[in-house]
């Protein structure tokens, strides 16, 4: 491995982010932006982890590696077609009302830890779906959209 190479992977060791750190591997190996390959966005809505993406095959192996990480696992496809789509207006709310997930997914998956209980998940055309969360297993919903012409 190439010195600069080395260093990058030494960096990318020392993030405190798993994830983090496999995306900065990508980086130094030329598979960010530039080499065209997607990186799914990792952030935090009031301090629950959320990981977005999943727009390319690239991506979605990205994420399959860190879903471990996450306990609820929410995918768009289309009703008819079911090709993904991105873009959604997604909130999973508390039985009291309160949104611990308000964001527009950057691809097809989300990716968020929630606290462990029950959530109802609302896209923005008006679906809902209720989960069930728990700190020892992933919920997965998919959220079937109608087609966006």
């Amino acid at each position: 491995m190439r010195r600069s190479m080395r260093q990058h992977v030494r960096v990318a060791r020392r993030v405190a982010r798993p994830g983090v750190a496999r995306i900065a591997i990508l980086l130094a190996f030329g598979l960010g932006p530039a080499g065209a390959a997607a990186i799914p966005q990792s952030y935090n809505y009031h301090g629950v982890p959320l990981l977005t993406g999943g727009v390319t095959e690239e991506e979605r192996d990205l994420m399959r590696t860190e879903v471990g990480q996450y306990n609820l696992w929410l995918a768009f496809p289309e009703q008819d077609t079911g090709n993904y789509v991105t873009g959604v207006k997604v909130s999973v709310v508390d039985d009291k009302g309160n949104a611990v997930v308000d964001t527009v997914a950057d691809g097809p998956w989300l990716l968020a830890r929630i606290p462990p209980g029950r959530y109802t998940v609302r896209t923005s055309d008006g679906q809902e779906q209720q989960i069930i969360a728990s700190a020892s297993a992933r919920a997965m919903t998919v959220l079937r959209l109608p087609h966006q012409p």
